[in-house]
């Protein structure tokens, strides 16, 4: 199951809020059958953020929602050409990774997913090389050992 490829990957978008890249994100999950529910994705976003921030730190944030209405796991990445307000008042991102899980028989799939993320992201030449791509197959193939966890 290819959990990341260049469909899923979108950049020089222009978004001005939080909310707006969550109803995109939804809607293009939706469009491309990996949910069966706009609402539930956009809602299970926004659950998550107000139990906690998903910022990272370098300009990353890693929104992620695990519900039964994602049929696939999925990430999707866009490269926003300015920085976004996040939860806290300190906190802006141009690079956002969003994550749908599904919610049942993935037990633990959204952390592992997180997990190979964060390790890449914790090194700071990594987050500015995959800001600076502009081809959704670098991208992709930037994260290569990520399209296919399980």
């Amino acid at each position: 199951m290819e959990i990341l490829n260049n469909q899923f990957v979108y950049t020089k978008t222009k978004f001005k809020t939080m909310d707006e890249i969550f109803s995109f994100a939804a809607m293009e999950l939706y469009e491309k059958g990996r949910t069966t529910e706009v609402d539930a994705v956009i809602r299970g976003f926004e659950d998550r953020e107000s139990g906690y921030s998903t910022y990272a730190e370098n300009g990353v944030a890693i929104p992620h929602c695990k519900i039964t209405q994602v049929k696939q796991a999925t990430v999707m990445i866009l490269q926003n050409s300015s920085k976004v307000a996040w939860t806290d008042a300190d906190e802006y991102a141009d690079l956002i990774i969003l994550l749908a899980v599904p919610g049942e028989g993935h037990n633990d799939l959204h952390l592992k997913m997180l997990a190979k993320i964060a390790q890449k992201l914790v090194n700071e030449e990594f987050v500015q090389r995959l800001k600076s791509l502009s081809k959704a197959d670098d991208i992709v193939e930037a994260f290569a050992d990520i399209k296919e966890v399980r």
